[in-house]
C-alpha cells in the first residue's frame, strides 16, 4: 500500500509527462533486480510499479483530450450538449459545459469544452443540444501559489479546451430533470434558501452569492454547503435505515429469506448513495465517496466478512485507480483519514455513554483533523472547529430527511415553510461564529510534526497524564506564521490575474497591493482567485491600497477589498472615481524599504493619470507606471529625477504605445515583467517592446508563459523566480 501510494503521489510531481516514460523504466528495471534479492518487498515493488503505470496512463489519455497551450485560439463549429446547471436568471453571461458530439478535425479527442455565452438574449439549458459557432483555445487558469490549480480541476474534470460563443446556430430542446428540479427550487423559495437547496440537492454552487460564500469560509464550513462525502455517506446511512425498516415490514409480511434480510440494507443503501451521485451532479468527491461507500458494504452484501481497514485499503486503491490526482485534495486525506479514526477508535466510542457518544465523536474527529488541515492549507480556523460542532449534525439530519421532505413538498408546497425555517437557522448560526472571528493562521508544519500532532491528538483522548503530554507535543505546531522579511528586505508577488495587473509588496510590517486586476462582463473579478487567496493564506487582514487608475483592469476588485480588508493608506491616480488620496508626491517607509509615489497633473487620457509606485531598499527596487504611454513616460523623467531601478513592470501591459526606448534608457532595468493574459486580443506585449528589451538585453518575465512572479530584495542579492519554474507540473506544462 505505501509502495502504490508513493508512486501515484510521485507521480503527480512530474514536470512534463515524457518524465514519466523514463522512470517508469527505471522502475522496472529496479523490481526486476530486485525482485529475486528482496522478496519481502514484491509486494510493494508491484504495487509501486502499478501505481505508477496508472498514473501514466491517465496523464497520457488526459492529455491527449486537452488542447496544448501552445495552440492559438480559433474559430469552430461545434454540436454537443450542455451538461451543467444554468442559472434561472443569467446576468448577461452564462457558462456552459458542453459534451461534444461532433466537430472538426482540429479538435479531435476533445471531449468536453467549457464556453461562455455573452449578452445572450436566450437562456441555454442544462440537457439541451446546441450547434454553435465557438473560438475554443487552450484552458485558461490563474497560476500562482495560493490561487487553486483550476487546470488540474477541469484536467481531472475531462475538460480540454474553453473559448467562448459567437453565433447559437441551432438549440434543441431536451428536458434535464436536474435543471427542472433546481428551477422549481428557485421559483418556490427565497433566495438563500434556494441557493443553499440548490448546493445540497443537486451539487449545483452557482446561486450562492459572494457574500454567502464569504461566510462559509470565514466559518470553516465550505464543505457542508457543497456536496461532498460527507452528504453521500449520510444518505448511506439513511439507505441503511430505510433499508432496516423494509426489512421489519417484510418480516411482519412473513417473508423469512435469511439472505433477502441480509442483503436488503445494503441495497437500498447503494441504491440511494447512487442516485444522490447522479443527482447531485456526478461531481470529483462524490464518485470518491461512492466508490468508498461500495467497497465498504459490498462485502457485507455476500455475508463476507472482512476487516473494515481492508476494506478501506481496497476503496483507497480503486479510488486512485479511478482518479490519480484525487490523491492531491484535501477532501481525498480528510475522508480516509476520518473513516480510519472511527474504525480504529470504534471500541474508545462505545466506551461513552449512546447519549454522549455523538458530541464525543464529532468533538475528536474535528480536533482530530487539526493536523491535516494544518499541513494542507498552512491554517486552522478554531471558529469552524466550533460551527462543525453544531453545523454537521444539523446538517447531516436534514440530508437524511431529504428523501421524504422532498417527496412531501412537491405534494404540499405549504411545506417549503420548513426549508426557509431550517435555512435562517444556518446562515444565522454561520453568522454568529463568524461575528466571533476566531480565525488563525498557522505555520505549515512539516510532514514529521503533522505525525507527532496526529499522535498528540490521540494522546489528548487518552485517560490520565497522556493528556498532559499532547499539549506539549502540539505546542510545536500551534507557532502563528512570523514569515516576513527582515526589515532591509521585500518581496513582490506579480501575481498572475490575466489580463490586468496585481501586484503584492510584503514587508516586515505587512503588505502593500498595487491594482486589484481585472472584472469581467459577467461580474466575476480575478482578484478573488489571485489576490484575496494570496493575501488570506499570508496571514494579511490588513494592508495599504494603491489603486493606479480607474480601468477596470486595474480596480476590478476595488468594492470587495474594500469590505474584506482593513486598508490602512489608500492611493489612487483617480481618487475622484475610486475613492481614496491622490498620490501625487507621496512617500514613507517601512522598516529601511521606502516607498515613492509619482504622478502627473492636468492629463487627459486615464492611463496617463496612473499612479507611478517606485519601491526601494538601497538594494534593490521595483517601479510600477500603471497604464503611462510613452509621452506620460517621458513627461515623468523630465519632471522627477529617477535612478536606474533592479525591476520595471512594463506600463500598459507591454503596449506598443509604452515602454519607450528613452524610458528603458533611462532606468536601465535588469528585468521588465508584462502582466498580461495570454493570447490577449492585443497583442501585449508588442513585438516592438519585445525588441526594445532585446536589444537592451533586458531580461522579459510574462505572467502569461511563467505565471506568478516572485522578486526577493534582500541586502545581498535581488533574486526574480517564477510559479511554473519553482513549481512544474505536467497539467501545467503541457
Amino acid at each position: 500500500m505505501i509502495g502504490f501510494l508513493s508512486a501515484v503521489l510521485g507521480h503527480t510531481f512530474l514536470p512534463t509527462i515524457s518524465w514519466g516514460s523514463y522512470i517508469l523504466i527505471f522502475l522496472t528495471l529496479v523490481a526486476l533486480m530486485l525482485w529475486w534479492r528482496c522478496p519481502k518487498q514484491r509486494a510493494q515493488l508491484m504495487f509501486a510499479l502499478i501505481g505508477f503505470m496508472v498514473a501514466q496512463w491517465h496523464a497520457i489519455d488526459g492529455l491527449s483530450k486537452t488542447i496544448p497551450k501552445s495552440v492559438l485560439p480559433e474559430e469552430f463549429v461545434i454540436k454537443g450538449r450542455v451538461i451543467n446547471l444554468q442559472p434561472l436568471a443569467p446576468e448577461g453571461f452564462q457558462s456552459l459545459l458542453v459534451d461534444i458530439d461532433s466537430s472538426p478535425s482540429q479538435l479531435s479527442g476533445i471531449k468536453r469544452l467549457r464556453l461562455g455565452l455573452y449578452d445572450s438574449k436566450v437562456r441555454i439549458e442544462a440537457g439541451e443540444q446546441i450547434t454553435v459557432l465557438a473560438k475554443v483555445g487552450p484552458l485558461r487558469a490563474y497560476f500562482n501559489q495560493y490561487s487553486p490549480d483550476r487546470r488540474r480541476q477541469d484536467f481531472a474534470k475531462g475538460i480540454g479546451g474553453s473559448g467562448y460563443i459567437k453565433q447559437l446556430i441551432n438549440r434543441e430542446h431536451r428536458g434535464s430533470i436536474r435543471q427542472r428540479v433546481h428551477d422549481w427550487i428557485n421559483q418556490n423559495m427565497s433566495q438563500s434558501t434556494a441557493a443553499l437547496m440548490s448546493a445540497l440537492v443537486l451539487g449545483d454552487r452557482g446561486d450562492l452569492n459572494p457574500t454567502q460564500w464569504e461566510l462559509l469560509k470565514v466559518s470553516g464550513t465550505v464543505h457542508l454547503a457543497v456536496v461532498s462525502g460527507l452528504h453521500l455517506g449520510v444518505m448511506c446511512l439513511t439507505g441503511l435505515m430505510l433499508g432496516r425498516l423494509f426489512v421489519v415490514l417484510i418480516q411482519f409480511l412473513g417473508v423469512k429469506s435469511p439472505t433477502l434480510i441480509q442483503a436488503l440494507p445494503i441495497i437500498v443503501a447503494i441504491s440511494l448513495a447512487s442516485f444522490y451521485l447522479w443527482f447531485g451532479g456526478f461531481g470529483v468527491p462524490l464518485q470518491r465517496a461512492w466508490i468508498m461507500a461500495v467497497c465498504l458494504l459490498i462485502p457485507q452484501l455476500f455475508a463476507r466478512r472482512i476487516h473494515p481497514l481492508k476494506r478501506l485499503k481496497v476503496a483507497l486503491v480503486m479510488v486512485l485507480l479511478y482518479q490519480p490526482l484525487s490523491i492531491l485534495e484535501i477532501g481525498f486525506w480528510l475522508s480516509f483519514s476520518l473513516v480510519w479514526l472511527l474504525i480504529q477508535f470504534a471500541h474508545w466510542r462505545n466506551a461513552f455513554p449512546r447519549w454522549n457518544q455523538l458530541v464525543s465523536v464529532q468533538l475528536f474527529l474535528t480536533l482530530s483533523m487539526l493536523p491535516i488541515l494544518l499541513f494542507g492549507l498552512g491554517q486552522f480556523n478554531l471558529g469552524g472547529a466550533l460551527s462543525n460542532l453544531w453545523a454537521i449534525p444539523y446538517v447531516s439530519l436534514f440530508v437524511a430527511l431529504l428523501p421524504i421532505t422532498l417527496a412531501l413538498a412537491g405534494l404540499s408546497e405549504p411545506l417549503l415553510v420548513l426549508y426557509e425555517v431550517w435555512a435562517s437557522g444556518f446562515w444565522s448560526g454561520l453568522s454568529v461564529h463568524s461575528a466571533i472571528d476566531l480565525h488563525a493562521n498557522w505555520q505549515t508544519p512539516t510532514i514529521v510534526g503533522t505525525l507527532v500532532s496526529l499522535a498528540a491528538m490521540v494522546l489528548m483522548f487518552l485517560p490520565g497524564r497522556f493528556k498532559v503530554m499532547s499539549l506539549i507535543l502540539l505546542l510545536p505546531v500551534l507557532i502563528p506564521k512570523q514569515n516576513r522579511p527582515a526589515p532591509n528586505e521585500f518581496l513582490v508577488r506579480l501575481l498572475d490575474v490575466g489580463q490586468g495587473l496585481s501586484v503584492v509588496i510584503e514587508t516586515q510590517e505587512g503588505a502593500t497591493v498595487y491594482d486589484l486586476a481585472s472584472k469581467s462582463r459577467s461580474g466575476w473579478f480575478a482578484a478573488q482567485a489571485t489576490l484575496f487567496p494570496t493575501l488570506r493564506a499570508q496571514g494579511y487582514r490588513e494592508l495599504d491600497l494603491i489603486v493606479s487608475h480607474s480601468d477596470i483592469d486595474h480596480s476590478g476588485g476595488l468594492e470587495s477589498t474594500l469590505q474584506q480588508f482593513s486598508v490602512n493608506r489608500f492611493y489612487s491616480g483617480q481618487p475622484s472615481l475610486t475613492g481614496g488620496t491622490a498620490c501625487a508626491s507621496q512617500s514613507w517607509k517601512i522598516g529601511e524599504v521606502s516607498f515613492q509615489l509619482h504622478a502627473l497633473h492636468n492629463q487627459q487620457s486615464d492611463n496617463d493619470q496612473s499612479c507611478v509606485l517606485l519601491v526601494d531598499n538601497g538594494r534593490c527596487s521595483l517601479l510600477i507606471a500603471g497604464d503611462m504611454s510613452s509621452r506620460a513616460e517621458i513627461e515623468l523623467l523630465n519632471q522627477k529625477r529617477l535612478e536606474s531601478v533592479t525591476w520595471l513592470v512594463l506600463s500598459h501591459h507591454g503596449s506598443h504605445s509604452s515602454s519607450s526606448g528613452f524610458w528603458l534608457d533611462q532606468l536601465q532595468p535588469e528585468a521588465a515583467i508584462a502582466s498580461r493574459s495570454k493570447h490577449n486580443r492585443f497583442g501585449h506585449p508588442n513585438e516592438s517592446v519585445r525588441q526594445r528589451l532585446i536589444d537592451r538585453n533586458i531580461t522579459l518575465l510574462d505572467t502569461a508563459e511563467q505565471g506568478e512572479i516572485l522578486l526577493a530584495a534582500t541586502q545581498d542579492q535581488c533574486v526574480s523566480d517564477s510559479f511554473i519554474n519553482l513549481y512544474p507540473r505536467y497539467w501545467r506544462t503541457y
